[in-house]
């Protein structure tokens, strides 16, 4: 009973339907899982757990081997895949420094190997389409944008194809997926460079107006979201960081101190707590900006 009650909580927690967008609930396949009782009641805890309260890095990591040990065994698995990506994501952040950014960057990739071998069975999957997205995106915020620009096309579509879709999901009780797909759009037209001849190349460019505008959907999506509200900001500042007596300049120093107001419930969401009195210190350094590094600058002669 106690285990029927727990699986029920978890499935249900994790497609909330956003009926005030209109939106359809996603609803995961857990069967696969299901058959594993006892990492099945494992690995829910740690779900449940994780609504509230960050996990540690053993946590994570703990959850990682479960999604692996069930994909051995069950490889047509679909919504392990993109779990195993999100996981991944999810430990990846975790690692701010840039000492551990080598230790970031394989826990990233495992990640993107798992979701690829999803999109290989079936190649229009929302969710781990918007993973290859998410992944591709963190890792080019350590390798650096020029060495990543190859994937920008990639990352672009797959958040696009989030934003049109009439499903969401909520990942956590302040993250959607409606809102993290309108997210990573702003990051990518911000950190792409305004530049005729990236876009000549790689049929890509950033565009800081659109960025704004983005992330305003992003936050109407996840209101809570301390992430959502810094970036926010930093596009404001990247735009307006030297007009201060501008609406969009006070909308982002507000918002930082939104940010700052918030009990953070993971810690990729502590870092953006951190990060953002770093920003209200220093707003002419937004342009450029990630939680890895600045982005390499650019102008366009």
């Amino acid at each position: 009973m106690l285990r029927a009650a727990l699986t029920l909580f978890f499935i249900c927690s994790l497609i909330i339907e956003t009926k005030s967008f209109g939106l359809s609930e996603y609803k995961i396949n857990t069967a696969p899982l299901r058959k594993h009782e006892a990492l099945s009641q494992e690995f829910e805890f740690l779900h449940d757990k994780f609504q509230t309260q960050p996990l540690t890095i053993k946590e994570h990591e703990r959850r990682i081997e479960i999604l692996d040990y069930v994909l051995s065994l069950e490889s047509d698995w679909l919504d392990g895949y993109w779990l195993h990506g999100s996981e991944s994501f999810i430990l990846g952040s975790s690692y701010p420094d840039e000492k551990d950014f080598p230790k970031a960057r394989i826990i990233l990739s495992k990640g993107l190997e798992r979701i690829e071998s999803c999109l290989k069975k079936a190649p229009d999957h929302m969710l781990c389409k918007f993973f290859q997205g998410s992944l591709l995106a963190k890792i080019a915020s350590i390798d650096g944008i020029f060495a990543s620009l190859k994937h920008g096309k990639t990352i672009r579509d797959a958040f696009y194809a989030v934003t049109k879709s009439d499903y969401n999901l909520k990942f956590r009780p302040n993250v959607s997926l409606k809102g993290a797909a309108f997210y990573g759009l702003g990051l990518f037209y911000r950190l792409v460079p305004d530049i005729f001849l990236i876009d000549w190349i790689w049929g890509i460019r950033g565009n800081i107006d659109h960025s704004i505008e983005l992330h305003k959907t992003a936050t109407e999506f996840d209101k809570y979201n301390p992430c959502s509200l810094l970036m926010l900001s930093v596009a404001q500042l990247c735009r307006y960081h030297d007009e201060d007596g501008h609406p969009e300049y006070k909308s982002a120093m507000i918002g930082l101190d939104r940010a700052q107001k918030i009990t953070p419930i993971d810690n990729p969401q502590a870092v953006c707590v951190r990060e953002s009195y770093k920003i209200q210190v220093n707003p002419s350094r937004t342009c450029g900006y990630t939680q890895a590094k600045y982005r390499e600058e650019s102008k366009e002669d």
